[in-house]
């Protein structure tokens, strides 16, 4: 049963356990670089160590995109503050299959800026969204 239950909620115990990784990552790291010859160099090396998994770790954590991904991706502008993901959904739909509706927030106030991205399932509905637009 704990195993069905955390299967449940996976994507937040993975979220969670990747956070928590790559702390302990760092610090695995950490010392092995103690393993280097030399104490007080290690420790400065280590430094630069950490650094570059640092940069490493934001390098794998990028997600890959479908090569495809960007023709079938439009960019809306001037979209009104009240405006909901399915209303822009049911705006786009008659265009073609809809993967994803992305509404662009603040980071700091979570207020929608106005700005949203409607990715389609293949491309012909985004060609058919932009001709529809003049």
């Amino acid at each position: 049963d704990a195993s069905g239950s955390s299967s449940g909620s996976d994507s937040e115990d993975d979220d969670g356990s990747d956070s928590e990784s790559g702390e302990e990552g760092g610090s695995d790291d950490g010392s092995s670089s103690s393993d280097d010859d030399g104490g007080s160099d290690s420790e400065s090396d280590g430094e630069d160590d950490e650094k570059e998994d640092e940069t490493s770790q934001a390098e794998k954590e990028t997600p890959s995109f479908d090569p495809s991904e960007s023709s079938r991706t439009l960019f809306l502008r001037n979209v009104p503050f009240d405006a909901t993901r399915h209303d822009v959904f049911e705006l786009f739909r008659k265009f073609g299959r809809i993967e994803a509706v992305h509404l662009v927030k603040d980071r700091a106030t979570g207020v929608f800026k106005g700005t949203a991205f409607v990715r389609f399932q293949d491309e012909g509905g985004s060609g058919a969204a932009v001709e529809a637009s003049g």
